[in-house]
């Protein structure tokens, strides 16, 4: 083998004349100019094949860029002709190979018994071929005659036939090639009338061109390299520089220096190191290219091995030069590299799509720089040119912006070279997020701002926002648009938007009636951003259309000012915006757009939908009057009202009197959506404003479908319930919503009835939609506030009693003391009517009779406020013995007078704290606080066993023991002379008598559960860590009255543990006058005189239990106030009353 599989090209087009006034056997002195048969070796086309996969198509002959950048373009130079087509179609079927090359303008196709040959834009010529008995394709060489006519030299079963001239038909001389037992296998024009042709078996042939073809082995320096490579088989090349040549042979590359004065003389021989793995050879600018058996290529500068490049290329490939640009060609497209200085200055990659191939190239004829003409099976020919000067002084950026530049590229090509028609294969090769994000932000405002290339103003937009969408389809298909964050993708859509919205814009300018307007607020943002021009509309759409939504804001500042621009305002905002809204929603697929995203359009800023917003309560007074009469949600925002004074109503009107475009209740439905969509979805009185607005203005439709559009629920619902009664008309509306979102436009319809309290309609929905789980739907809502005290109706029409019950026990424990009794009794009769044999009703008889002594006592304070109720029920000097516990206790009367629930613990210390009863004028229903004392025991007595229980009845005891002033009683009974009717009258006169009789006699308390021993009362360190507790709990609840400072500075677990200390140092007194002694007479003289049976051999007990009663706490103390001394007054609750 001869030659390699490179393109063996040119150095510069413009040595093509040198060669031309050159003969082979001229013998001339020195003059500097390369050898002929050199010059002719680079200038040879080297046509090259590769087989045929696929069929072709015909393109259109006219010359067509396909990328343009700074430093390389693309064009296609010349289609395929049909005749070509056909024969690369028909060979592609018979699975036979094809062979393609260009040179001077020309191309051709050949396979084993024919070649097609046309010049770039003429006609094809059909050329029949020596028989060839194989399948493989001839070697073909297009020879460029002295005078510019393109001649064919081909070789196919050892036969030469040469065409001096293609253009004038099928005129041709044949010769035997001599190779008998061996092919050839490469063929290239190294004179203007020589062609050198490479056998298998390694012979080189010189073939002289002319009306008869002479054959005869190669001499001189062919000669040489000849016997280089003897019978050499495997990968063998020859390429050409200005003053050398390069030859591939065995594994070996040798530069060789040519003699310019005498072409055929050798002056040197070095062998280039580090290259045994080279395939294929090339020069450019008197460095060596080398291609790696791996496809990938290194550059081999004088002196130095070969540095490779990181880029590999895949399939068959080959190496031109031409220019100064080294050209790369495989089979699926070209790489061109710009070497100088050591390095790689340039490299640009042309892929062609995966449905095409190469069949073969040629060095381009180009006034200047490096071209390479490609023919490929489908496209026809592509010419890849490199600007090699600007090539040269490109500067790499540093680090991640280098990969940046070099992103936004590859994009921008894509989207603006790309599509069907284009051959190639534009890709992206981006492999970090980090890269694509910023390149296409960057190409996505350079496509907007820049020249669309039309003049007319509407054709320039849209052709500007053809190529921002194809940016986003470019993304779409290299999946690249899920690798960039949200709010990227947001703007990238802006970007697209805003150019809808100046073709919208732009649009509208062209009626004159609009075009006012238009004009003077386009000129005024300009203006304000140093922006001067003739026609402000026309600089805007075509440089600005980032500025759309300033300036709808700009054109309803105008309308605020001027009545008479509201309705031109209105069309201009929704010329502007809607265009750019459908554009959003017919795209969101494509950008990836998530339902909520957290990001800021650029149509819903604050300053876009307050300005919406004011335009429209400007549209909403031309309406007519009694929509004006309508109240709306925020007229009284701010401190002023939101609708229009009345002389400036009177002149809107008259303007809008005048405006023969539109209705003003059609550009209130236009703005009021536009404003819906601006304003945050958190701003719901903005909502409810807005949908309200247009259902007064005629427009409850539009109103329902902008909620349902924008998914705010709540306002739906109001909506379809706004009418006093729903008809049936309102009832499909609702039914449709419902079967479209479900339970939470079911949740929705019932929040809205919980609002306006329309209790019987949210009861009765589940009855007017039967055909939907309504019911199931209704009881999860009412699980939940604000509901839930209404939850018991819902489940008694059910006939489920027990859940009834348990929804009015869970309403009671939030509501007042009143609702709560109620709730309770209710609870009761639920169950009563679910075990009507033996209803469970203990628990609930005891919180009822909580709930009236709490009433009884919210009755005796409800008069005077809680500080002034504490002060008159407590002593001055038990006030100052335990301040912070009377602080405690001021609170917790405000509780009470705010009808607010206590638990049963903090009800008994608050009864029990007490130690004096106000006189009937101060207090007319105080009667409760005659047997305080007793009504805590009660109390505490029901409560569930445990250490609270027990803590609170210490409480209860040791207050009632320090209640009488026992060393008093015991000076009176300890002389020898009282009798036992003094000791007894004296006993009986005591407070804690009329206690421990209240709780034995009148109330049947059972002895000793619900005592305490006077030794056994005293509060211990346990009882009082839980009571602390407790009392700063109350502390920190809120409260209705005002505070005390005093009181709640003295609040803290140091001095409530200082006044249970206080309490225990009084115990302790009181039992050293021999208290325990008079209990127990006390108990034995009540048992006497009521015949209580008393185990009076049990000790005493702190463990209370649940007991039956026959009367109430409330019922007792009445009982026990009738048998006081004091006058008081029967309460009016009982349980016979329940």
């Amino acid at each position: 083998m001869f030659s390699s599989a490179s393109v063996r090209v040119r150095r510069r087009a413009g040595d093509d004349a040198d060669a031309e006034t050159q003969t082979v056997g001229r013998k001339k002195v020195a003059t500097g100019r390369r050898p002929a048969w050199l010059d002719g070796l680079a200038q040879r086309t080297g046509s090259e094949s590769a087989d045929s996969a696929d069929s072709s198509e015909q393109l259109g002959d006219r010359p067509r860029t396909l990328v343009q950048s700074e430093r390389h373009a693309v064009a296609l130079v010349g289609g395929m002709p049909a005749e070509a087509s056909a024969l690369v179609a028909q060979a592609q079927a018979d699975g036979r190979s094809v062979a393609g090359g260009s040179s001077a303008q020309h191309a051709f196709v050949a396979t084993a018994g024919e070649c097609i040959v046309w010049a770039y834009g003429g006609v094809a010529q059909r050329l029949q071929l020596a028989h060839n008995a194989g399948m493989a394709a001839p070697v073909v060489v297009l020879v460029r005659a002295a005078g510019g006519a393109a001649g064919v030299l081909a070789c196919g079963g050892g036969r030469l036939r040469y065409w001096a001239d293609v253009q004038q038909g099928g005129r041709f001389v044949e010769a035997d090639a001599g190779v008998r037992g061996d092919m050839v296998v490469r063929g290239v024009q190294v004179q203007t009338h020589g062609v050198a042709l490479a056998t298998a078996g390694g012979r080189l042939l010189h073939v002289t061109l002319g009306d008869m073809l002479a054959v005869r082995a190669a001499g001189g320096l062919l000669d040489r390299v000849a016997r280089l490579l003897g019978d050499a088989s495997g990968a063998v090349g020859l390429a050409a520089g200005r003053a050398e040549a390069v030859v591939l042979a065995r594994g070996r590359v040798q530069r060789w220096a040519v003699s310019r004065a005498h072409g055929a003389r050798a002056a040197g021989v070095e062998e280039v190191a580090g290259s045994g793995d080279a395939v294929d050879v090339a020069v450019a600018d008197g460095t060596c290219v080398l291609l790696r058996d791996d496809m990938r290529v290194g550059v081999a500068w004088p002196g130095e091995a070969p540095r490779w490049l990181k880029r590999g290329v895949h399939g068959w490939a080959r190496l031109a030069a031409a220019g100064g640009a080294l050209f790369v060609v495989h089979a699926c497209g070209v790489l061109a590299v710009v070497v100088a200085d050591g390095r790689v200055a340039y490299e640009a990659a042309v892929a062609l799509r995966p449905d095409d191939a190469v069949l073969g190239f040629g060095v381009a004829c180009t006034d200047g720089g490096a071209a390479l003409d490609v023919v490929c099976r489908s496209a026809g020919v592509l010419r890849v040119s490199v600007d090699v000067a600007r090539a040269l002084a490109y500067v790499p950026a540093d680090g991640d912006a280098e990969h940046v530049r070099a992103c936004a590229a590859q994009l921008e090509q894509a989207v603006v070279y790309g599509g069907p028609a284009c051959p190639l294969s534009l890709g992206v090769d981006a492999p970090d997020a980090a890269h694509v994000q910023p390149a296409a932000l960057a190409v996505a405002r350079r496509l907007a701002e820049g020249d669309g290339g039309c003049v007319d103003v509407a054709a320039d937009v849209r052709v500007r926002l053809g190529r921002v969408h194809r940016l986003a389809e470019v993304l779409d298909e290299h999946a690249l648009m899920p690798r960039i964050d949200v709010a990227a993708r947001v703007a990238l859509c802006s970007v697209a938007e805003q150019l809808a919205a100046a073709a919208g814009l732009w649009a509208l300018a062209q009626h004159a009636d609009a075009q006012p307007l238009a004009d003077a607020a386009a000129a005024e943002l300009l203006a304000a951003r140093g922006v001067q021009a003739a026609d402000a509309v026309r600089q805007l759409v075509r440089r600005h259309a980032s500025l759309a939504g300033d300036l709808v804001c700009t054109a309803c500042a105008r309308a605020d000012a001027d009545p008479g621009c509201a309705l031109s305002a209105a069309r201009l905002a929704a010329a502007v915006l809607q265009p750019a809204l459908a554009y959003r929603a017919q795209h969101a697929a494509l950008y990836a757009l998530p339902h909520d995203t957290p990001c800021t359009w650029w149509t819903a800023t604050p300053q876009l939908a307050a300005a919406l917003a004011a335009l429209a309560d400007r549209l909403f007074v031309l309406c007519g009057a009694q929509a004006r009469a309508t109240p709306l949600p925020g007229d009284l925002a701010d401190g002023r009202l939101r609708t229009l004074h009345d002389a400036e109503v009177a002149s809107a009107v008259r303007y809008a009197e005048h405006d023969a475009l539109g209705e003003p209740a059609q550009c209130l439905a236009n703005v009021g959506a536009l404003a819906l969509r601006a304003a945050d979805r958190a701003a719901g009185d903005v909502h409810a404003r807005l949908l309200v607005m247009l259902a007064a203005a005629g427009l409850p439709a539009t109103a329902r479908a902008l909620a349902d559009e924008l998914a705010d629920l709540p306002a739906l619902a109001t909506l379809l319930l706004a009418a006093p009664r729903p008809g049936a008309s309102s009832a499909e509306h609702v039914r449709q919503m419902l079967q479209r979102h479900g339970q939470p436009f079911a949740h929705a319809l019932f929040a809205v009835c919980a609002l306006r309290r329309a209790w019987a309609t949210l009861l009765r929905l589940p009855r007017l939609l039967p055909a939907l789980p309504m019911d199931a739907w209704l009881a999860d809502y009412l699980c939940s506030a604000p509901a839930a005290h209404v939850a018991w109706v819902h489940y008694l029409a059910r006939r489920e009693h027990d859940a009834a019950k348990a929804q009015l026990l869970s309403a009671a424990r939030d509501a007042d003391v009143g609702r709560a009794r109620v709730l309770l009794s209710l609870a009761k009769l639920a169950a009563h009517v679910a075990q009507p044999s033996a209803p469970a009703t203990e628990s609930l008889d005891d919180a009822l009779d909580l709930c009236a002594a709490q009433q009884a006592l919210q009755r005796a304070v409800h008069s005077t406020s809680a500080y002034d109720a504490a002060a008159l029920t407590t002593t001055p000097a038990h006030r100052h013995a335990a301040p912070a516990l009377y602080a405690v206790y001021c609170r917790r009367l405000a509780a009470v007078r705010a009808a607010r629930m206590l638990p049963a613990v903090d009800l008994a210390d608050a009864l029990s704290f007490a130690d004096c009863v106000p006189d009937a004028t101060t207090m007319p229903d105080a009667s409760v606080l005659l047997a305080r004392h007793a009504l805590a025991v009660d109390i505490v007595s029901r409560l569930p066993p445990g250490h609270p229980t027990l803590a609170a009845l210490r409480t209860v005891w040791r207050r009632v023991f320090v209640l009488d002033d026992w060393s008093a009683v015991h000076a009176r009974v300890s002389t020898p002379a009282t009798s036992d009717d003094a000791v007894r009258a004296a006993l009986v006169d005591t407070q804690l008598y009329r206690v421990l009789r209240a709780c034995l006699v009148d109330r049947r308390l059972p002895y000793p559960a619900c005592f305490v021993a006077p030794s056994a009362a005293a509060a211990t360190s346990d009882d009082c860590e839980l009571m602390v507790a407790a009392h700063l709990a109350t502390m920190d609840a809120p409260s209705s009255e005002p505070p005390v400072e005093s009181a709640a500075a003295a609040v803290s677990p140091e001095s409530l543990a200082a006044d249970f200390a206080a309490e225990n140092s009084a115990l302790d007194r009181q039992l050293a006058c021999h208290l325990a002694d008079y209990y127990d007479e006390l108990v034995r003289i009540i048992t006497a005189d009521a015949a209580v049976d008393l185990d009076l051999d049990t000790t005493a007990t702190s463990h209370a239990h649940t007991h039956s009663h026959s009367h109430s706490p409330v019922s007792a103390a009445d009982d026990a106030a009738s048998d006081h001394t004091q006058s008081s007054q029967e309460l009016d609750v009982t349980m016979d009353d329940l």
